[in-house]
């Protein structure tokens, strides 16, 4: 990753779980590093978190399959103590 955000504040990164070349979880664990303070939610066309081949990600990281309410899930990773329906 270039430098060049060294200045942006990232509230929510969504990224995909599988990508070519790597993975989500390698791109969220880059940007976290830079920028503590980003949630970070995954999407998947995959049915849930644990369904994806390469089993990328862990018990409990937020994660919203493709057909998902991708406002109310964000919306629960940003403001985990504000309820959602």
């Amino acid at each position: 990753m270039s430098n060049s955000v060294t200045g942006l504040a990232i509230d929510l990164l969504v990224t995909d779980v599988v990508m070519p070349g790597g993975t989500g979880r390698d791109l969220a664990r880059e940007i976290v590093a830079r920028r503590p303070d980003t949630k970070v939610l995954y999407m998947s066309g995959y049915p849930d978190a644990g369904g994806s081949p390469q089993g990328v990600l862990e018990p409990g990281v937020p994660f919203c399959a493709r057909n998902a309410r991708l406002k109310r899930k964000s919306a629960s990773v940003l403001m985990p103590s504000i309820p959602t329906r």
